[in-house]
Order: C-alpha cells, then structure tokens, then sequence
C-alpha cells in the first residue's frame, strides 16, 4: 500500500513483522490475565423485580440517598425506576440496591380481614393520635447526649504592645 507519509524501506522486513506479531499476542495475553484477575473477586448481583423499591444512588455525590419503584426491566441490566417526585430515570444495576427501611420508617398496615376482604374495602384506618407521653419519649429519644461537664471560660494569650512578654488571661 502507498502512502505519502515517509517509511523507511526496511520498516516491513520479515522481522519487523514478527516483532509486531509478538507484541500483539503479548498484549492479548495481558488481557487475558487481568480479565482472570478482576473476574475472581466479581460477582454477579441478583435481579431486581417489578414493583420492588430500590435505593439510587447519587452520580454527583455517591451517595445511596435517594428511593425508587421499578417500574421497567430493560435488556443489559438497566431498570426504570419512578421516584417519589414522580420522575422516570433509567439506571444500570449496580447504581441501584434492595431498599431496606429502617425499623423507625416502616408504618405499621393494617390487615385486612375476611370480610373487608370479601366486601373489597381495603381502606387503612386512621392512626391513632400519639399520646403526650409518647411525644416526650420521642422528643427525648431525638435529643442528642450532651455532657454534664463544667465549662471553663478560655484561657486566651494576649499580647502586650511595646513589651516583651505574653499575659495568660
């Protein structure tokens, strides 16, 4: 093949394209090796189902601080998921986990009985009315632990102008 870029004429020898050969299979064998490598430690994570709330993670920040539903399954791991806010987002597996609540977030349902369920009224009931003393406790519990240490003033260095010694007051 003709080119206008300048070669020498002993840029194709035999030995030149062996040497390229080589290198080739050389860095097909690296990859091979790290492909071994990396696949030792992976492992595949379990799918994720229809109407199963996620936890998503944050792109910017990386944090897991946001929940979803999912709501689409697509073909290589990704999955639409509807937020709270009602926005739609696609998102790869491994930005997304089962969503745990903790025990202070979960709202106790109510059950349906036979009847309720034969009638087909599944309204939940109202929840009853926190007496003051439960308030109290969850105030209480929400309160962060303060010390009961004696608080000293601070013992601050001054400096005297046109002497040469420091005052501890």
């Amino acid at each position: 093949m003709r080119s206008t870029v300048p070669a020498h004429h002993r840029s194709f020898a035999p030995e030149w394209q062996r040497a390229a050969d080589d290198c080739d299979i050389t860095a097909e064998h690296i990859i091979v090796k790290a492909k071994e490598r990396y696949d030792t430690m992976a492992r595949q994570l379990p799918r994720l189902h229809l109407g199963s709330y996620v936890d998503v993670q944050d792109h910017a920040s990386g944090r897991w601080d946001r929940v979803g539903v999912i709501v689409g399954i697509g073909s290589r791991r990704d999955y639409l998921i509807k937020m709270g806010s009602g926005r739609i987002m696609w998102r790869n597996r491994k930005f997304l986990r089962p969503h745990h609540p903790m025990l202070s977030e979960t709202i106790p349902r109510h059950k349906a009985t036979p009847e309720e369920r034969e009638h087909g009224s599944l309204v939940d009931p109202a929840p009853p009315h926190p007496t003051t003393t439960d308030l109290g406790e969850k105030r209480a519990a929400n309160l962060p632990r303060r010390s009961h240490r004696q608080r000293r003033a601070p013992q601050r260095l001054e400096m005297q102008w046109r002497t040469k010694t420091y005052d501890n007051k």
